[in-house]
């Protein structure tokens, strides 16, 4: 039975030492650079291959990712992981050029200013497909990155009446039943929030999210405004909040009038 060959000692510490146990794939996709516990990967799968092109320090829910996904066609690949690899020691040298110098006291632990958010037009909510349906909500919302960096949203809900609810899924075609009329919508996966959301920099987009939301104590059309908070986190961000009001004509209340959220 043939013995897997270990990792020479020599090269195991470099590349610890190089990425100082941050994981490439975290940094270059989350821009994450605190410490992980993880292992050393071998990117081209043959755990016999020790040179060290072939080896990079992954935590441990990437290492599992690539080692199940790398053959897959929408999997990470071996050469992007290896540009991840290079970026993040590049990275480390810049912030810390001395091996012994903590990145702790290099990296700002400030987060950076999270992106605009602004609830826009066309956020309504209502009795789902019959006016003995579900209560629904769907919102409309729009980010503005005025920052030189790409952002990733992390999560988003929002709260009702004291309870916090997560989005859900929704695709096609959706109809919200409210007092004067039906408020129809055409929704697309790629559009939805709960999709993996990465605004890149100096750029504005819109997303929605749908909710399903308890029951309301008013019978159809139930009630005239909801009051909703807003909760927004990003990657290395600070997080954002929007409070208003959502009538049941769709119209967003803020102090001073009628009218769309302003950008907080």
């Amino acid at each position: 039975m043939n013995r897997r060959k270990k990792t020479a000692k020599a090269t195991e510490t470099a590349i610890l030492t190089k990425s100082r146990r941050r994981c490439a794939i975290c940094f270059s996709l989350k821009r994450d650079l605190s410490t992980k516990n993880g292992q050393i990967a071998h990117l081209d799968g043959n755990r016999d291959n020790n040179a060290e092109d072939n080896l990079a320090f992954l935590c441990f829910d990437h290492h599992e990712e690539y080692d199940t996904k790398r053959s897959q066609s929408k999997g990470l690949t071996e050469q992007e992981v290896k540009v991840y690899r290079e970026q993040l020691y590049q990275e480390v040298e810049r912030l810390a050029p001395e091996t012994n110098t903590p990145l702790a006291q290099v990296i700002p632990h400030c987060p950076l200013p999270p992106p605009k958010m602004q609830i826009i037009r066309s956020s309504h909510f209502g009795r789902l497909d019959s006016k003995d349906g579900r209560f629904a909500l769907l919102l409309k919302v729009k980010f503005r990155n005025e920052s030189t960096q790409p952002v990733l949203l992390q999560h988003f809900r929002i709260q009702d009446a004291d309870s916090w609810h997560a989005p859900q899924l929704q695709t096609g075609n959706v109809f919200l039943y409210v007092p004067t009329n039906i408020f129809a919508a055409a929704l697309r996966k790629e559009d939805d929030i709960t999709e993996a959301l990465h605004i890149p920099e100096m750029a504005e987009i819109e997303r929605h999210a749908f909710f399903i939301l308890p029951d309301q104590v008013e019978p159809f059309p139930g009630p005239k405004k909801l009051r909703l908070t807003v909760e927004a986190l990003f990657v290395q961000r600070s997080p954002q909040r929007v409070t208003f009001t959502l009538t049941d004509r769709g119209e967003i209340e803020q102090e001073g009038g009628l009218g769309n959220q302003e950008y907080t």
